[in-house]
């Protein structure tokens, strides 16, 4: 999707994620050894983000807004555990959910610092 929206379009204001997966089943894997929540609700988005950097940093220097926001568990996560990012020893579906929107904040700090934002509004 980003190598189709990097070659379609010439910038990007505004990158809203808000895809998102339930379910309280046990640790279900992608083929890449990723719990699917854990897919869905981190690592896509941020791929997604950085891929598309290019397109928002096009839009600011145009002189216009351009942001990564974020609909679903950012700003209300817990302390990541460092000690098992991909919750490998202590996977709940609750614990994922929980952890993945930790890892949201994060993707969208280090977001606003790459385009220099002031702020994660």
């Amino acid at each position: 999707m980003a190598k189709e929206l990097l070659r379609r379009l010439t910038k990007i204001n505004f990158l809203v994620h808000c895809a998102g997966v339930a379910g309280l089943r046990g640790r279900v894997d992608t083929v890449e050894g990723i719990d699917k929540k854990m897919a869905v609700r981190y690592y896509a988005r941020f791929a997604l983000s950085y891929d598309l950097l290019p397109l928002l940093r096009k839009a600011q220097k145009m002189g216009e807004p351009a942001s990564v926001e974020f609909v679903f568990s950012s700003g209300v996560a817990p302390e990541i555990d460092l000690d098992d990012l991909g919750l490998r020893k202590t996977y709940t579906g609750f614990k994922a959910m929980f952890q993945t929107g930790s890892y949201a904040d994060v993707i969208l700090a280090v977001s606003s610092a790459l385009l220099g934002a002031t702020s994660l509004y």
